[in-house]
């Protein structure tokens, strides 16, 4: 039994390694159209810009979205309508657990928070929010604050090889949101108004900021597949790229680590990269009962197998949820919506858990498991995205894109 076990490893460790020889590349041209390198007169690279980051946002527009969002989970007005949505959601937190406890209902307790939720949301008016003066100034307000705020830098730039704190002494979304809060507390009497207010404010300044770490995954499928030469780039250049690409993602609290990344500027985002790919490829190694078969690799975060009996693409970088140990599932070939309905269930949730009446700290358990089923991984799929465009597969890339339920991502 040993030697059959040890001798599936090894053909399984063979599989995964001969498939990172990828077959993506459709052309260069791919890369040059989406990005930019810019350089100063002295030829030093200053920075990365994505060509088709959209940076003209409003929070108006993405208000009208997460209202049609809203409104399509609405459709139903029968009596069970919250028992059924529950039931959807509980499935999903239980579906993909390896863990016996949770799947015997250790998360029953959030049964009455999201069915609650659901009720909350199903019998609130929407157009209280947008037709309110004091609301309608007040997110005018914030988004003014944020804009000048990220005036700073251009939410363009992906990568500034050259500044090793460049992201770190610009990180003021927080601020910009601390203000809309404190702003909407003060003009706003209504208690679910001014709720649905703070979670559409919180909300917004993160799909705007996360953009940037969506495209930067997209910048780190092209650097896994081409050198630096045929880039346009030193292999320096490309080591400080990658840094800067995970220097943006360091919290403004966190100066400990923003201290590591200067230090260790010249392998500081490969150190970060390669370990998330290992622990990605072990994945595969180690626990084989995860999935029945592997089909090919598509790059660092994402492989193509048949789970459970479907057809999947597997996302090797994120977790089913916090307390699984599975790879989430990005895509199932034979319900091409599927995970694009899931979450949009889940956002539905959230948005009407602000209006339940609960302790804080329990709402942010609820939120922080929610969050955990879906939130990191829209961001990593922009690698996936990358691929798509390459192998000119426009129908797929679509429906990724969409899923991603951001209008701001293209």
């Amino acid at each position: 039994m040993r030697t059959h076990s040890l001798m599936k490893r090894i053909l399984l460790f063979a599989i995964i390694f001969s498939s990172f020889i990828f077959t993506s590349h459709a052309s260069i041209q791919d890369f040059n159209k989406r990005f930019e390198l810019v350089r100063g007169d002295n030829g030093e690279l200053v920075e990365v810009r994505d060509r088709m980051f959209v940076e003209s946002v409003s929070i108006l527009s993405y208000l009208n979205f997460m209202k049609q969002q809203i409104t399509d989970h609405l459709n139903s007005r029968d009596a069970e309508f919250a028992e059924v949505q529950a039931d959807q959601v509980m499935e999903m937190f239980y579906s993909q657990s390896d863990d016996p406890a949770l799947r015997a209902g250790e998360l029953e307790w959030m049964r009455p928070i999201v069915e609650d939720s659901i009720t909350a949301l199903k019998n609130f008016d929407l157009n209280q929010l947008f037709k309110n003066r004091k609301s309608k100034q007040v997110f005018q307000r914030f988004e003014n604050e944020l804009n000048r705020k990220w005036s700073l830098m251009g939410l363009g730039v992906i990568a500034r090889p050259a500044d090793s704190q460049f992201f770190y002494k610009r990180n003021v979304g927080y601020e910009a949101v601390k203000f809309g809060l404190n702003l909407a507390k003060r003009m706003l009497s209504s208690v679910p108004i001014l709720n649905f207010a703070s979670q559409f404010i919180v909300e917004y300044e993160k799909i705007v900021r996360e953009r940037r770490i969506y495209h930067q995954n997209m910048f780190l499928h092209y650097i896994e597949n081409y050198d630096a030469k045929e880039l346009g780039m030193t292999k320096e250049e490309v080591d400080h790229a990658v840094s800067s690409l995970y220097e943006a993602r360091i919290a403004w609290f966190n100066i400990f680590e923003s201290q590591k990344a200067v230090a260790q500027w010249d392998r500081y985002g490969f150190d970060i990269f390669y370990a998330q790919v290992r622990m990605a490829n072990q994945i595969l190694i180690l626990r084989p009962d995860f999935y029945d078969s592997l089909g090919n690799r598509i790059n660092f975060a994402f492989q193509d197998a048949n789970v459970k009996g479907k057809k999947v693409i597997l996302n090797l970088f994120n977790k089913a949820h916090q307390f699984s140990q599975r790879p989430a599932v990005a895509y199932y070939y034979e319900q091409p919506k599927r995970i694009q309905t899931e979450r949009a269930l889940l956002e539905f949730v959230k948005v009407g858990m602000s209006l339940v009446t609960i302790p804080d700290f329990i709402k942010d358990i609820a939120r922080g498991y929610i969050n955990s089923m879906y939130k990191a991984h829209k961001l990593t799929e922009g690698a996936l995205v990358a691929h798509l465009e390459e192998t000119k597969n426009s129908g797929l890339k679509k429906q990724i894109i969409k899923q991603n339920l951001n209008p701001f991502i293209r």
